[in-house]
């Protein structure tokens, strides 16, 4: 693990142009830049168990999801290690209910439509709260604490649900070749894993938007985010092949 010792030399400047967004005329890149993130994980937590983490360190147990359910934890032990084990479980249940729906959404969809599976892939994820919410924690978290067999069960179960979106995804879009339509499916879960967290803040920052305005809009679906990026990513590799190389992304997911 990095410790200070490890921080390569840092050229520090100070910048005299007060943000007049802030009280005090602050600026920061670091700090703001990880406000979320513990509130990002909170909320995915409550999406799993329905139980509303309130103070740090988060601690939520496999006791304390045994007592949600009404379950012993010896006999969730039977199924699940670990809680992030759970979550994993959870992730790859939702990958394959996404596939069925975006097999239901692009079932008539018109040949060589961008702004159709733009569509239906933003109506699928704003209806899949949970799986928008796993989608960040997956590659950062959740893989890191479950055994190998559980990790290899997740990913065949995700890939296998990927190549079925882009099936669909194909027969809408037959120019299309394998690569960018790895491009697109990477691009869009993304931006939809980054998108949710920004959209739906945490009760706290959410009552304290309207008492300390700030610049852009608040309080706007994920809907009116989510489908101008999906557009913007099937435009982009149905225009230009291979464009975005977003496969490298989507592997932290399946491969």
């Amino acid at each position: 693990m990095p410790v200070h010792a490890d921080i390569p030399p840092l050229d520090v400047r100070w910048l005299n142009d007060p943000d007049p967004n802030m009280p005090l005329g602050l600026l920061g890149v670091g700090e703001v830049g990880i406000t979320g993130a513990a509130a990002a994980v909170a909320n995915s937590i409550h999406h799993a168990t329905g139980r509303r983490v309130r103070d740090l360190p988060i601690t939520v147990s496999l006791a304390d999801i045994a007592a949600e359910v009404g379950m012993h934890k010896s006999a969730l032990l039977r199924y699940f290690t670990t809680r992030d084990e759970i979550y994993l479980h959870l992730a790859a249940r939702d990958w394959q209910d996404w596939a069925e729906a975006i097999a239901r959404a692009l079932a008539d969809a018109p040949t060589g439509s961008t702004g159709d599976v733009a569509g239906a892939f933003t109506r699928t994820l704003a209806d899949r709260p949970l799986l928008c919410d796993l989608l960040a924690h997956v590659p950062l978290n959740l893989e890191r604490n479950v055994p190998i067999e559980s990790a290899r069960v997740y990913k065949l179960a995700v890939l296998s649900a990927a190549d079925r979106i882009l099936t669909h995804v194909h027969r809408a879009l037959p120019d299309l070749a394998d690569a960018d339509l790895w491009d697109l499916i990477a691009g869009v879960t993304s931006v939809a894993a980054g998108l949710h967290q920004v959209v739906h803040p945490p009760p706290t920052l959410a009552a304290l938007a309207p008492r300390w305005p700030m610049p852009g809009k608040h309080g706007i679906p994920f809907v009116s985010y989510m489908k101008p990026g999906c557009a913007v990513q099937a435009d982009s590799v149905h225009n230009s092949s291979g464009a975005c190389n977003g496969f490298i992304t989507l592997s932290s997911q399946v491969s």
